[in-house]
């Protein structure tokens, strides 16, 4: 028997589990890089992100088996930053997340090993614009696309590369 979950049923465990863990991670200094490109982010809600180049993955599952969507990271954002944000021009998607349409992604609390970020999402609103641009727009905290960050700070894990190196 396979079980499935509607992305509003996963969104709200999630949040839930967060909740209870309290999600205070205090950053490694061994582990520091300086910046979200090259590592793979490993959120405690068993789930995960990383940044290679201009591509940007987001996994379903710790182990990086299963890709929720890819996407390429629209102009040039400062990945070093404590905070910002990446538009991303969807690559591979899901119903959530389709391809050739646009979401972003906000990130806070960078500390090199630590991060806390959150992909656009709003119970019964489309996840995804047309345009970069209307994503851009649209997706912002003032709006109510990054209230809750289901996983709160992800940690930087070592672990094979997109590449596979």
């Amino acid at each position: 028997m396979t079980l499935r979950f509607s992305p509003y049923t996963a969104a709200l465990a999630l949040a839930a589990l967060s909740a209870l863990d309290g999600c205070a991670h205090a950053p490694s200094p061994a582990a520091a890089k300086g910046t979200l490109a090259g590592g793979y982010f490993k959120e405690r809600c068993a789930m995960g992100f990383q940044i290679e180049g201009t591509v940007y993955s987001d996994w379903t599952d710790a182990v990086k088996e299963v890709v929720g969507f890819r996407g390429e990271i629209i102009g040039r954002p400062d990945l070093t930053a404590p905070a910002g944000r990446l538009v991303l021009r969807i690559t591979a998607g899901n119903a959530t997340y389709p391809k050739d349409k646009y979401t972003v992604v906000l990130w806070r609390d960078f500390t090199g090993a630590t991060v806390a970020k959150r992909v656009a999402f709003k119970a019964g609103v489309q996840s995804w614009r047309d345009t970069a641009a209307e994503a851009e727009a649209e997706f912002t905290e003032a709006n109510g696309y990054f209230e809750h960050f289901c996983c709160p700070y992800a940690t930087r894990h070592a672990g094979p590369r997109l590449d596979g190196t």
